[in-house]
């Protein structure tokens, strides 16, 4: 590694050499009188004057003592900011589940007052049906049952304690059914009672399906037409619920206006009410319109 050697200016060999030269001559000099040797005197402040501008020039060669200052470096001011960190936010929109899956379910809808089951429901999900099992009657039992409804509507509805009356059902079958050949039993009795309370007191036919809370809709699209609806989600699901006559649809149209205190006629068919967490919607008969109805439960 090479060694730094710091310049030399004054005491070079040829500086060294002028110096000498010009003491010795300057020692000569004082030597002598210089009162009495002018030109003496004058070669000496000669040669002095021109020892002190040789001086004076090789002084200025060198070189000027830098001061070393610590090297600064100015960094970026940043401003100083709070951590800020976000509160995580819980979601909001509504998370809907897949409704729940059935192969098949069935399960027991009614009982009667000593347990014994009088309706169940039946749903298939690949065929897309839900079968209701009510008491099972014949044709003579519709018969009877029919005329039992005109019968006893309106005393039923004014008296509600009669439905209970197993005694006073039995009398009235005993004698509207003798010309039919029913044997008129208290089970018979107790068979017939879920029909008087099921077509007077509620809903008709599709009184089953307002009882079930698995069902979400109701969809009747005139007589002779099945009555669909959703079930848990599963839309378009066929029943086994069928209108033979158009009048029974009027019919609960009618009940749901009387309910509602709307009034139906032939310039307004129509019924849109909303009550006891039921929508419904419906038509009676007219010049322009057939019996229908929809029920949403809300």
């Amino acid at each position: 590694m090479a060694t730094y050697k710091e310049p030399r200016f004054l005491l070079d060999d040829f500086l060294d050499k002028d110096r000498k030269l010009l003491g010795d001559v300057v020692k000569e000099v004082n030597k002598k009188n210089t009162n009495q040797d002018k030109n003496a005197i004058f070669l000496k402040e000669l040669m002095e004057a021109m020892l002190r501008e040789k001086t004076k020039e090789n002084i200025k060669l060198l070189p000027k003592k830098v001061e070393r200052k610590p090297l600064e470096i100015k960094l970026p001011i940043i401003e100083e900011r709070p951590l800020i960190i976000e509160a995580r936010k819980p979601i909001e929109e509504k998370i809907e589940l897949p409704f729940p899956q059935y192969e098949e379910i069935s399960y027991d809808l009614i009982k009667d007052k000593d347990g014994k089951v009088l309706v169940k429901a039946n749903y298939k999900d690949q065929e897309k049906t839900y079968i209701l099992t009510e008491p099972e009657i014949n044709d003579a039992d519709k018969e009877l049952l029919k005329v039992l409804v005109k019968e006893l509507d309106q005393k039923i509805n004014k008296n509600k304690k009669l439905i209970d009356d197993k005694v006073f059902l039995m009398k009235v079958m005993n004698r509207l059914s003798k010309k039919m050949g029913l044997i008129i039993t208290l089970d018979y009795v107790e068979k017939l009672r879920y029909y008087l309370i099921r077509d007077i007191l509620n809903f008709g036919k599709i009184d089953s399906l307002l009882i079930d809370k698995h069902v979400k809709e109701i969809i009747c699209d005139g007589a002779d037409n099945p009555v669909y609806i959703v079930f848990s989600g599963h839309e378009n699901i066929k029943t086994n619920v069928v209108y033979r006559d158009p009048k029974e649809i009027n019919k609960l149209v009618e009940k749901y206006a009387t309910i509602s205190k709307q009034k139906l006629t032939e310039k307004n068919p129509f019924l849109n009410v909303t009550m006891d967490n039921i929508k419904f919607q419906g038509t009676v008969t007219s010049k322009f319109t057939t019996p229908k109805f929809i029920i949403k439960k809300l």
